[in-house]
């Protein structure tokens, strides 16, 4: 089972480690892009972000090296 935190890693993973989506992203946005609700990506970015694997800027998710 791959987990929505798993998802948005690969994501990023083929996007050069950073997406145009964040915790503001619009919930149709993030439902096409990850087939997941606005709170599950939420949960999910905040788990990352508080393992330090990523980080929000300027409208941008990257992935830390």
């Amino acid at each position: 089972i791959v987990t929505d935190s798993e998802k948005i890693l690969e994501f990023l993973e083929t996007r050069k480690g950073r997406m145009p989506y964040t915790d503001s992203s619009s919930p149709e946005v993030i439902r096409s892009k990850f087939q997941i609700s606005k709170a599950a990506f939420k949960r999910a970015l905040g788990r990352l972000i508080k393992e330090g694997r990523i980080e929000e800027k300027d409208g941008w998710t990257f992935l830390k090296q």
